[in-house]
């Protein structure tokens, strides 16, 4: 896949070779390479998983969110946590049951702002589950978190 700089619009975004109507955010560019990646890891198209969470983090609240929808063994190749509506400071862990925070540890702990982090590729077995350990949070509005996993199927041969 090949990626060029789309000059026609002021440098504005990417675009796909070859499509400059294709206009691509950085973030969208990013996600496309994660899953290269994958590809290029052998991954086949049926093995892999695109895992998307969402959680709404009531104001002030501490509660960490367990998400029991996970699916299958899976090596997580990459993917992103991005929060939204952000108007106080918090510090937020993502992972799994087994390492709660080994996707992202400590984000933005005391800033204030929103924030899109890429998430750090690990082993999910079938009996973990994705995890948003809250350990502070100090925003007077809800606070929407999504966790995007790109992941390819492990098979037992």
């Amino acid at each position: 896949m090949i990626f060029t700089k789309n000059r026609g619009l002021g440098g504005a975004g990417y675009s796909l070779a070859g499509h400059p109507q294709a206009e691509l955010t950085m973030q969208q560019v990013n996600n496309l390479y994660d899953l290269a990646l994958m590809i290029d890891k052998g991954a086949l198209g049926s093995a892999m998983q695109i895992q998307r969470f969402k959680a709404v983090i009531p104001a002030g609240s501490t509660t960490d969110v367990t998400f029991t929808d996970t699916v299958d063994v899976t090596s997580v190749i990459g993917g992103y946590v991005e929060i939204y509506d952000v108007d106080g400071d918090y510090d937020f862990d993502v992972g799994h049951s087994n390492d709660t925070n080994g996707f992202v540890d400590d984000l933005n702990a005391g800033a204030v702002e929103d924030a899109i982090v890429p998430v750090i590729g690990e082993y999910i077995a079938t009996t973990e589950d994705v995890v948003l350990t809250i350990n502070s949070n100090s925003n007077t509005v809800p606070v929407t978190v999504y966790i995007t996993l790109l992941t390819t199927l492990i098979v037992n041969s």
